[in-house]
């Protein structure tokens, strides 16, 4: 009988003379306060989520973002914020949408439903 294929893990039996490897869980990261004051950070951004916009560091390319969005809002001009999954878009908008609320402007922002194919048969 041939060797099971490598692609099938659990036909395989585990080599006695192989090492056992352990994998220790990394420490949290830790800022300097050299670091939290060169990025103008008064708290530690790893330790919770974002509460407020405070909360929220934005580089460059974040704030030309932020303000293009609110510029568009300002003129009534439709938009849309697009993006890979985890680049910050939701909360790109929560940080708008607080903008929004502070400077009391009749806004609506519609958010689009979008279906789960994988649930669809």
């Amino acid at each position: 009988m041939p060797n099971p294929s490598p692609l099938y893990a659990s036909t395989r039996k585990r080599d006695p003379n192989a090492p056992h490897i352990e994998f220790d869980t990394p420490e949290p990261a830790m800022l300097t306060p050299a670091a939290k004051k060169h990025f103008k950070l008064f708290r530690d951004p790893f330790r919770a989520d974002p509460e407020s916009v405070d909360d929220v560091f934005m580089g460059p390319d974040q704030a030309y973002a932020f303000e293009a969005l609110f510029d568009a809002v300002k003129n009534h001009r439709l938009f849309a914020l697009v993006g890979e999954s985890g680049a910050g878009k939701t909360t790109l908008l929560d940080a708008l949408k607080q903008r929004i609320r502070d400077e009391q402007m009749p806004v609506r922002i519609v958010q689009p439903m979008i279906p789960d194919k994988s649930s669809m048969t």
